[in-house]
């Protein structure tokens, strides 16, 4: 007999970002990138200034320049670090309406990563309170950020070099974002016929007459495969388009060759887009440049999981029906759902 779903327990309908992992111990040693969101009320904590075209150590390279909430966060840092000995803050910065903080636990910490972020938070609002001239401070302390935090773990060193270098980057990918704000702000909302998917970045790239399917399988007889790669290749010499989830490495390989020689890619994506995202490394600098589409037709997960054989045959299936379908056909409809 089918067991019944317990009314009380199901999955959410919207992704909560502010969740700890289930089953992970935030007492012991572990690196962390922690994101705080200033509160509503709480004005511009920085100023983005720099030339995108740079990267850091160059003098014109992006930076953010501290409004005097950013200093709070500053000053707020700097005392509790002095008071948690047992983490470090490897790198930070201060967004205008953000925080991110590469933290890392290297000792045993008895109160918990939630109780010392809650104290990190605490502590800016008290300072920015006792700032306050006596004459115009208020009774009630309001807050300085918003409720919660978000944490993503590293697992691998090469997990936490990547968040080191994502946080020294944040200026400069803010500063693209605000040039390209119909790739990094929209999520396209693709209808054709009774079929709908989500996508973000570049969505013309739909009506390109050349879209084709990149696929692997081990069922292809010999020589299948090394045909279809001719035929993709030939798409990039003429600027075609490639679409797929790119997951096994011989479809990565046909990915790599198609940035590699100025063609576009569309890649199926296997989770959804969260209320801040952006891609990430190499498909940042491609959506900056129309190169990359992002597709994603199934409801949000929450939790990162290895791809099973039914979903890479999904979105395999879903690849294979973006290159068949006529895009400019009457049928079609493409809106947008700005965050």
């Amino acid at each position: 007999m089918a067991r019944k779903s317990h009314p009380y327990n199901r999955r959410p309908l919207h992704p909560n970002f502010l969740k700890r992992r289930l089953g992970h111990d935030y007492n012991r040693p572990a690196r962390y990138l922690v994101t705080i969101m200033k509160a509503p009320d709480t004005g511009t904590l920085s100023r983005v200034v720099g030339n995108p075209a740079f990267r850091s150590p160059h003098p014109e390279a992006p930076s953010t320049q501290l409004t005097e909430e950013g200093r709070f966060v500053e000053m707020a840092l700097e005392k509790w670090c002095g008071q948690f000995p047992q983490l470090r803050v490897e790198k930070h910065v201060i967004m205008p309406d953000h925080v991110h903080l590469c933290v890392f636990v290297h000792v045993y910490l008895e109160c918990g990563l939630s109780r010392a972020v809650a104290n990190l938070m605490g502590k800016t609002t008290r300072i920015r309170y006792d700032s306050l001239d006596d004459g115009c401070r208020p009774k009630t302390m309001t807050p300085f950020f918003d409720k919660g935090f978000n944490d993503k773990i590293a697992y691998k060193d090469e997990q936490w070099n990547r968040q080191l270098d994502y946080v020294e980057d944040n200026p400069r990918r803010c500063l693209i974002k605000r040039m390209f704000p119909e790739y990094y702000r929209n999520i396209w909302i693709v209808t054709s016929g009774d079929w709908r998917f989500y996508a973000i970045g570049n969505v013309f790239l739909l009506k390109n007459p050349d879209i084709q399917a990149v696929r692997f399988s081990r069922r292809f007889a010999a020589g299948e495969f090394e045909r279809y790669v001719e035929i993709w290749r030939k798409s990039v010499a003429n600027m075609g388009v490639l679409v797929s989830p790119f997951i096994h490495p011989k479809e990565k390989a046909m990915r790599d060759y198609a940035i590699e020689n100025g063609a576009a890619i569309i890649r199926i994506c296997e989770k959804g887009f969260e209320g801040r995202f952006a891609p990430q490394g190499k498909e940042f600098e491609l959506m900056s440049k129309s190169r990359l589409l992002l597709v994603y037709p199934m409801v949000y997960e929450n939790e990162s999981k290895a791809v099973s054989y039914n979903k890479a045959q999904e979105m395999n299936g879903i690849a294979a029906r973006i290159a068949a379908t006529d895009w400019f056909g009457p049928e079609v409809r493409i809106r947008s759902c700005r965050r």
